[in-house]
């Protein structure tokens, strides 16, 4: 006979198993009598005694039981005739006497005349209310500059003295003890001419305005003038003699000192030169494949011999000048092949034979098939996505010993 094995069920609930309910892994198990299982289950008396049915008979029955709770419950109201009622009305405390006594500690203590408020007087209250004398005056700040309020009412604490200079600041209070109180007037009138010229680091030119011909007569003191009517500068430049230096009028090429001497001097790019200069030297050499320069009579000459639209070119006919054979139905689509010898090459179509290093595998390129496009076999058949999503919400069950790490069923062999 077979050895019989006891089977325990599992079910995977995500992090470890649940134990269901046992089976056997034969229809027949041995009890510890040497009875099976189902002869076991068939023997009347096995199960329950004469003695134990007059026991059990003679224990309380529904209605004892039930008159029992009655006189238990007795005038209790409806909300706590229970025991989860009782313990959940004590706040599921089950030192509920001791956290009462422990409340009742921290209370404080009825005194006679008091009563007790929402606010909290303290120690430190207390205290501040000793410091203040009886009929003591009400002191606060008060929205106005200098003044304090009393009792509700404004008065003045700090009054500013009137004056230009109250306080009596000097200059010195202030950093400026140096300073001398002098207007601009006489500020004006102690400058000099030297103090000035010192100040800036040199004597600038007296400048005057007027008309034309309200000038003043010329000292050579280098002062400039102004004319206002026609927009002319003149510089006082020598005595009796007035020097227009720019404005409305002309000024004499003379008067001007310090001209450039080349066109270039005075900013000119488009002038025509007296003489050409170029990169042969003073005049224009002939001209070479590297430098500019005039054209040689020998290469005018060659020139001049050049028909107009004359073709001056012979393509060279030696080995490996050619380049297209001539165009035509036997020539369409042939490429050059060169000979073993010098001037050999032919015209001709590539054969598959003649082209070297041709991959001998191909790797294959993502593709897609339809349904429709798949054959089955005997061996292979077809599956479409519901139906895989069908089997794998399936259950998995696993028999053995060992604990399985993909199923969600197992009978455990125990």
């Amino acid at each position: 006979m077979a050895t019989q094995k006891n089977i325990q069920m599992k079910y995977n609930n995500g992090v470890d198993w649940d134990n269901l309910f046992p089976k056997t892994k034969a229809g027949l198990v041995e009890a510890s009598n040497g009875k099976t299982l189902e002869q076991h289950v068939m023997d009347t008396v096995a199960h329950i005694t004469a003695a134990e049915r007059a026991s059990w008979s003679a224990k309380a029955t529904p209605s004892d039981i039930s008159a029992a709770i009655d006189a238990l419950v007795g005038t209790a109201p409806e909300t706590l005739d229970t025991l989860q009622e009782i313990v959940a009305a004590l706040g599921n405390d089950p030192n509920f006497a001791q956290t009462i006594l422990s409340q009742l500690a921290g209370k404080v203590d009825v005194v006679t005349g008091k009563g007790l408020s929402t606010n909290d007087f303290t120690v430190a209250l207390k205290a501040k209310l000793d410091g203040i004398a009886d009929g003591a005056t009400k002191v606060q700040v008060s929205g106005s500059n200098g003044k304090v309020k009393v009792n509700g009412v404004d008065i003045d604490v700090y009054i500013h003295p009137a004056g230009t200079n109250p306080h009596g600041t000097t200059k010195s209070d202030v950093g400026l003890g140096s300073v001398e109180n002098k207007n601009s007037a006489a500020i004006r009138a102690e400058l000099s001419v030297t103090d000035v010229s010192n100040a800036l680091g040199f004597t600038p030119s007296k400048m005057a305005s007027g008309n034309d011909a309200g000038k003043p007569t010329a000292t050579g003191s280098k002062s400039l003038y102004i004319a206002v009517d026609t927009g002319k500068i003149y510089l006082d430049n020598t005595s009796g003699s007035w020097l227009l230096i720019g404005g409305g009028g002309t000024v004499n090429w003379s008067s001007l000192t310090g001209t450039p001497s080349t066109s270039a001097g005075y900013g000119i790019t488009d002038v025509a030169p007296l003489t050409h200069v170029g990169a042969g030297g003073t005049a224009h050499a002939t001209a070479t494949t590297s430098v500019a320069g005039f054209m040689a009579a020998p290469d005018k000459t060659k020139l001049d011999g050049i028909a107009a639209g004359a073709n001056y070119y012979t393509h060279p006919s030696g080995d490996g000048n050619l380049h297209v054979p001539a165009t035509g139905t036997s020539s369409n689509g042939k490429v050059l092949k060169a000979g073993a010898t010098a001037g050999s090459g032919t015209w001709g179509n590539v054969d598959w034979s003649e082209i070297t290093t041709k991959p001998t595998t191909f790797a294959p390129t993502a593709h897609t098939h339809v349904a429709t496009e798949i054959t089955e076999s005997a061996s292979k058949r077809f599956s479409s996505d519901t139906e895989k999503a069908t089997w794998n919400s399936k259950s998995k069950v696993a028999v053995g010993t060992t604990t399985p790490t993909d199923a969600d069923i197992w009978f455990e062999e125990v």
